[in-house]
């Protein structure tokens, strides 16, 4: 593990670094370390750890990097098995990103289609999590 160095080293937009720290996370956990740059670099992986091992974190700052701000529509989909994990994950989305013009929508049933509808209308939106 590292230190906050670390995540500059990403060449990550300042805004989405400052959401970083803004979470509190001053180094790279062992599967951020392992899994940001090769999916920065476009390459698929697989990757497994822990509960509270940072797992959210090595996926969506990719993500977030790579979203063009400017383009309209969404350009992300993280799909999760529970409804639970959905809005855990969408809130760590919006928390990151807090400082882009990025939005993050959990998709699951039991909530109100038109709500749902209105969000992914939002041309702030650029992440789905179903």
């Amino acid at each position: 593990m590292g230190t906050a160095g670390d995540f500059e080293a990403f060449d990550l937009d300042p805004r989405l670094l400052q959401g970083i720290k803004d979470l509190g996370f001053d180094e790279l956990f062992p599967i951020q370390a392992e899994a940001i740059a090769p999916i920065l670099q476009g390459r698929d992986l697989i990757g497994q750890a822990h509960t509270g091992s940072g797992k959210t974190l090595a996926f969506a700052v990719p993500m977030l990097q790579s979203i063009d701000q400017e383009q309209r529509g969404v350009q992300g989909l993280v799909l999760v098995p529970t409804r639970e994990l959905a809005v855990q994950v969408a809130g760590e989305f919006e928390k990151l990103a807090r400082h882009l013009r990025v939005r993050t929508v959990p998709v699951y049933g039991g909530q109100s289609i038109g709500v749902q509808m209105d969000r992914l209308e939002d041309p702030r939106t650029k992440i789905i999590v179903a």
